[in-house]
């Protein structure tokens, strides 16, 4: 991304493409920062931001976890594209959370007569409880623009506050652009002799202690090109990060970093060792292991001086090869990768990954955590998981909970015959059905909300199971696909959630108060009520002829 696309006439257009959940603009902004910068689920994206239009100046907490932080945040949009921000926002958004930085002060807050969204948003994280347990309050003021002189200044006496600019957001957007390693010669220099293995005829290995300041140097880590093969490419916050930032800042630990860091691996198509020179010169790069260590020296190479080294071990398996696969998931068991990323390479994934492609259809699926990819119709493996979870396990509640579906769940959600390709692009196509006719609903932070949306995916697959037709839906989805009736499929959806969506928000207060809707549908209990109710009353709509039987559906558009 460059960062004249975070101009405001650009920065719209991305916003327009984005779901529409009623939100003015720069909340809009934050949700898709949320989404697409520090790469967080959306679910998750939409609990961290204030609902309220009175949020006192804040928009939004994020809980990281890794780290063990509190993230106050607020987000600002320039229209203009010279206008730049001074001390006054940077003033008012300190006075805004410095007074919620201890459990006292947020109880006194909670005491009085506080913001109902802010109060509510602090409440549901647990705030006071997490700063108990020794979390640090931080602060993050986001931005399409960028700071003026005052505004830096003012920055500067607050070490706890971040600032996202619109350099800095266009410098670590996860987008898309095609990845497939990096070409060329690279030349890498050491000072003590290379450790050479040869682990047959045709592959070795090579360890070096490489200079940061040379890996640094390597195209293709903005656009994350060079992590093509890593099972997963940078991530923003986490506890490794942190980790290595520390470690970088302090120039005389320069020398211990390797001492610290496991390093990286590198796969390559060649590479010799010209001992004259003493350099190893390599043809052809992929870092497999090791992205965020070298991201985040990328991200802080005006500190790196030539003391700082890191461990580097090259292996010339070939950047398409079975090995270089095998290097990959082996060199990644290390803590810190998550349940999603050592799916990633997996024979189930990657029979998915290829069956997608088969069917000629323009549709991508992503199975790398992170990845960038070419332009196409994506659907990552994560998203893949929720919408099975959701319609086939009936889980519509547990959706966010993406750890369970790589990991405890995962063998329930994929490795079923029903499950393959065509039946994934399948309900991702109902599931766009479903986002479609939740842009209609007058609560639109309901309705943008993810998990009334695979609470309503469930409540399809209900409806599909419970009527009689001359074809089955739900057991047949993935023929439809093949069959190239994806769009009598959606059109039948279409004529079902217009009455959902109008008694999902006309639901009786007995079943759910949907006031409450960011944890009622995280409830298995609650969406199950709602769902009974919801086909309840489609049952009797169709008996009383207002609403089509499924059979007359199926007929019309299959």
């Amino acid at each position: 991304m460059k960062k004249t696309d975070l101009e405001f006439v650009h920065l719209k257009r991305r916003l327009e493409d984005e779901v529409n959940d009623g939100k003015p603009t720069h909340k809009k902004f934050l949700r898709w920062f949320l989404l697409y910068v520090l790469g967080i689920d959306e679910t998750a994206a939409d609990d961290a931001i204030c609902d309220g239009p009175n949020d006192k100046g804040i928009d939004g907490i994020f809980v990281d976890d890794d780290n063990e932080d509190i993230i106050f945040m607020q987000s600002k949009v320039k229209e203009r594209s010279k206008s730049k921000i001074g001390d006054k926002f940077i003033r008012e958004f300190h006075g805004s959370y410095s007074h919620l930085n201890t459990s006292k002060t947020i109880k006194k807050f909670m005491e009085g007569t506080p913001n109902q969204d802010l109060a509510k948003l602090i409440n549901d994280k647990k705030i006071g409880e997490l700063i108990d347990r020794g979390y640090t309050v931080k602060s993050m003021f986001i931005t399409n623009s960028e700071l003026n002189t005052v505004g830096k200044e003012q920055v500067a006496l607050h070490p706890e506050m971040q600032i996202f600019d619109g350099e800095r957001i266009a410098e670590q957007y996860l987008g898309n652009d095609k990845v497939s390693g990096v070409t060329g010669k690279f030349e890498f220099s050491y000072d003590s002799d290379p450790l050479e293995y040869a682990a047959n005829s045709k592959v070795n290995q090579i360890v070096i202690m490489a200079k940061a300041t040379e890996l640094v140097a390597l195209p293709g880590i903005d656009s994350n090109k060079l992590f093509d093969l890593n099972v997963r490419n940078p991530l923003g916050n986490t506890k490794v990060n942190k980790g290595i930032r520390d470690s970088i800042k302090v120039k005389n630990e320069h020398r211990n970093f390797p001492l610290f860091h496991n390093g990286i691996v590198v796969v390559c198509n060649k590479m010799k060792v010209d001992s004259d020179a003493d350099q190893l010169i390599i043809n052809d790069i992929a870092v497999v292991n090791g992205a965020q260590s070298l991201k985040q020296l990328y991200l802080h190479k005006e500190l790196l001086t030539d003391d700082l080294k890191v461990l580097t071990r090259f292996i010339n398996a070939g950047l398409k090869s079975d090995l270089a696969n095998k290097v990959t998931d082996r060199t990644n068991s290390q803590n810190g990768v998550k349940a999603r990323d050592k799916r990633s390479n997996d024979l189930t994934q990657t029979a998915l990954e290829r069956q997608v492609k088969n069917l000629n259809l323009g549709y991508i699926y992503d199975i790398r955590r992170g990845s960038t990819l070419v332009s196409g119709d994506i659907i990552s493996n994560q998203k893949a998981g929720q919408l099975l979870l959701a319609f086939d396990r009936k889980e519509s509640y547990a959706t966010h909970l993406i750890n369970n579906i790589f990991d405890g769940k995962y063998v329930d959600i994929f490795n079923r015959n029903i499950v393959d390709g065509a039946r994934i692009v399948a309900l991702h196509e109902l599931y766009k059905t479903v986002e479609d006719a939740c842009e209609a609903m007058s609560n639109k932070a309901l309705g943008s909300y993810a998990q009334t949306k695979y609470l309503l995916l469930k409540t399809l697959r209900d409806i599909f199971e419970s009527e009689e037709s001359s074809v089955d839906l739900y057991k047949d989805l993935g023929e439809i696909v093949k069959n190239g009736k994806v769009d009598g499929l959606k059109e039948i959806a279409s004529v079902l959630l217009e009455d959902l969506v109008v008694d999902l928000e006309e639901i009786d207060a007995d079943v759910a108060n949907l006031d409450n809707f960011k944890s009622d549908l995280k409830n298995s209990r609650i969406c199950e009520k709602i769902s009974a109710n919801l086909l309840k009353e489609r049952k009797r709509l169709v008996k009383r002829g207002r609403a089509d039987s499924l059979e007359d559906l199926v007929e019309e558009y299959l």
